[in-house]
């Protein structure tokens, strides 16, 4: 079984989530095709052809991002 699709969300502008893929290519997201408001830095992941936010996934990349923050304050 192949990795599921995953997203990044960069930033939102205007009608659209602009999203990182894990191929670090950059993908626009109609907001119109979301039942939720994504924020940036949510980790956006697709079953059955819908989009949700990854709650775990999103908390713990937010946490590695703390972390390495942390580091570079430390040097």
């Amino acid at each position: 079984m192949g990795e599921k699709k995953k997203w990044i969300v960069d930033r939102i502008e205007g009608a659209f989530a602009v999203c990182e893929t894990l191929q670090k290519k950059m993908e626009e997201i109609p907001l119109d095709t979301l039942d939720f408001q994504p924020k940036e830095g949510d980790v956006l992941k697709e079953k059955e052809g819908i989009l949700y936010r990854d709650e775990r996934a999103t908390s713990e990349r937010k946490e590695e991002i703390r972390n390495r923050f942390s580091k570079l304050l430390k040097k």
